[in-house]
């Protein structure tokens, strides 16, 4: 049988990009509704399924799943004074998205000769269990990163602004995690040849909780994790006996994205994802979807160890009837930023494995391949 090696490739790229939703048409008098407008990066995906305008619409519900966000107002004082405490809010309610537009529970007016000042974050991360009140309060919180990739969010915060009066609320929420996702390619496809990913590993040290205040940003601009600690050593993309499989023909021109599509039992592969009998095709692909849309670890911002034998990914894997074989890439010093999203791409080939990685700020579309660094996989 025709011998592959990986190749790990890792394109570096910065790419921001918001999408505008729609509006909520109201009366721009001064004593008018409030209303929102949120804005997001172009990502088209939460959970490890990252949160987007088109996730912020879905339902709420009491999971990590839960579409909409929480958002808090909070009245300024005599002469347009800012804000100084946070225990009695203007404000306080879930806004979710509704008959083509946003919809919260109790209509609230903009104040008679007063300024506003706002902050939000998406409910998916206090509906998971992962966005804590820090003793009750509104504004500053604990946020925990989950061991299991499953249980992981995406946290998003629209950065604190002061002196609002009329009009829509414009939130502009930022992801504050760093977004991990794997794709596969083949260089070298072959009829008959499938390749099984067993098992990917994210390695090193990675911060696994952080403060914080939901009014503070920046010199950027932007609202921060503070006070990062704990510690997890590794992330394991699939679980139980999930796995991943593919046709070689299936992703030699185009870079496919790797999530958990088939069950090992023994050394038998068994799809989970098959279309019932009375399921619309439309049904089945929206499945398909959802299940890759959920293939993203979401990892505390930070920079990974100098060491070699500390900072890696290691991939299991398997070409057709060959036996399963293990591939380490070493990452050391690699830096996760806030806000940016990282890919790295499998490629199938003849001679190496090559590490280079995608990022993108925002999450928007990364360009462009870089540095190659050959490693072999061991036998």
């Amino acid at each position: 049988m025709k011998k592959y090696l990986f190749l790990i490739v890792m394109a570096v790229a910065v790419a921001a990009g918001c999408t505008k939703s729609g509006l909520i048409e109201t009366p721009q008098s001064q004593s008018g509704p409030i209303s929102f407008e949120p804005y997001l990066g172009k990502a088209p995906i939460t959970k490890a399924a990252n949160s987007d305008l088109k996730f912020l619409k879905t339902a709420r519900t009491s999971d990590l799943y839960s579409g909409g966000f929480q958002v808090y107002a909070f009245l300024h004082g005599a002469n347009d004074a800012e804000p100084t405490t946070f225990t009695s809010p203007y404000m306080n309610e879930e806004v979710w998205w509704e008959a083509d537009k946003w919809e919260y529970d109790k209509v609230t007016y903009w104040p008679e000769g007063s300024k506003l000042a706002f902050a939000a974050f998406g409910l998916n991360a206090s509906e998971g269990g992962c966005l804590l009140s820090n003793s009750g309060s509104l504004v500053e919180y604990t946020f925990n990163v989950k061991e299991k990739v499953s249980e992981q969010v995406d946290l998003i915060v629209a950065p604190y602004q002061t002196g609002l009066s009329t009009g829509n609320v414009s939130l502009n929420f930022k992801h504050l995690l760093s977004r991990v996702g794997f794709k596969i390619m083949s260089s070298d496809a072959t009829a008959g040849v499938d390749i099984a990913i067993r098992s990917i590993k994210l390695c090193g040290k990675f911060k696994t909780t952080a403060t914080i205040d939901i009014t503070h940003v920046g010199e950027d601009g932007l609202p921060h994790l503070e006070n990062k600690d704990g510690l997890e050593e590794e992330y394991v993309l699939f679980e139980g006996n999930d796995c991943f499989k593919i046709a070689s023909t299936s992703c030699s021109t185009t870079a496919q994205p790797i999530y958990p599509n088939v069950i090992l039992s023994g050394a038998t592969y068994t799809d989970k994802y098959v279309q019932d009998t009375d399921e619309e095709q439309e049904d089945f692909e929206a499945r398909v979807e959802s299940a890759i849309n959920k293939r993203y670890m979401m990892i505390m911002p930070g920079t990974m160890p100098a060491s070699k034998s500390e900072a890696y990914i290691e991939v299991q894997y398997q070409l057709t009837s060959d036996e399963p074989r293990t591939a380490k890439v070493e990452i050391p010093s690699l830096e996760f930023k806030q806000g940016y999203a990282y890919e790295f791409i499998l490629k199938v080939s003849t001679s190496a494995i090559v590490f280079d990685a995608e990022m993108t700020e925002n999450w928007g579309n990364p360009v462009g391949p870089t540095e190659q660094l050959p490693l072999s996989p061991e036998a």
